[in-house]
Formats: structure tokens, C-alpha cells, sequence
């Protein structure tokens, strides 16, 4: 969500979520870049691995939120015990830019990156 006074617009409501396993922890986050509902992006970090970008969309308010919930439903699908943690976004992300790339462990995230 977006607050906007005087020309001022104030910084977006990250959600985020950690899944863990039993051996493993998994974190989905929409991340918003430009600090408003869109455009946005759906970033999947496993354990070892940095974060990925899974999704992203640069005119549907709610489409990342719908994609990262999705994941979580996966993730919890397959075992894994989620839990949604409260972010405040206060700064774009310093891979905004990074080519997107999926997850390669089954029942992990998606099938491909997807664009909206």
C-alpha cells in the first residue's frame, strides 16, 4: 500500500514470507522497486543460493501478490512450514535490474519465470 501527502509518497508494504523445512529454509518477498504497487517483483532465495527473481510486473496492481502467495502455497504443499514476516521497503533493491532466473529444485517455486 501506497500513502501519499503534499507530493510525497511513502514507502510500500514488502511482503515477505521464510518457509522452513527440515532441512531447509526458503524466503519469498515481493519487492517494489520504485516504491509503489507496480511495478513489483517475486524474489525466491533457497539456503546456499542468493535470491531469484520469479516473477515481476510492471502494470498489475496484485499480480505479485498473487504469484508469491502461490509459491508459499507450493512450498507448504510440499512440506515446508511458512510463515508471513512484515517488512517495511525502504530502499530499491540493488538487483533490480537482474535477469530473471527460476528455482531448480522440484516443488520449490515455479515452473519459469513469468511477466505481466
Amino acid at each position: 500500500m501506497v500513502s501519499v501527502g503534499f507530493g510525497q509518497a511513502f514507502a510500500v508494504d514488502a511482503v515477505k514470507y521464510q518457509c522452513k523445512g527440515a532441512d531447509y529454509t526458503r524466503t519469498v518477498e515481493v519487492q517494489y522497486p520504485q516504491m509503489t504497487d507496480v511495478p513489483c517483483q517475486v524474489m525466491y532465495e533457497r539456503d546456499a543460493a542468493g535470491p531469484q527473481k520469479t516473477y515481476w510486473a510492471n502494470g498489475e496492481a496484485g499480480y505479485c501478490e498473487q504469484k508469491a502467495q502461490g509459491l508459499v502455497d507450493k512450498l507448504s504443499q510440499s512440506g515446508y512450514q511458512c510463515q508471513k514476516v512484515s517488512a517495511l521497503v525502504d530502499a530499491a533493491p540493488a538487483d533490480a535490474a537482474a535477469a530473471p532466473a527460476a528455482p531448480t529444485e522440484p516443488m520449490s517455486g515455479p515452473e519459469e519465470p513469468v511477466a505481466q
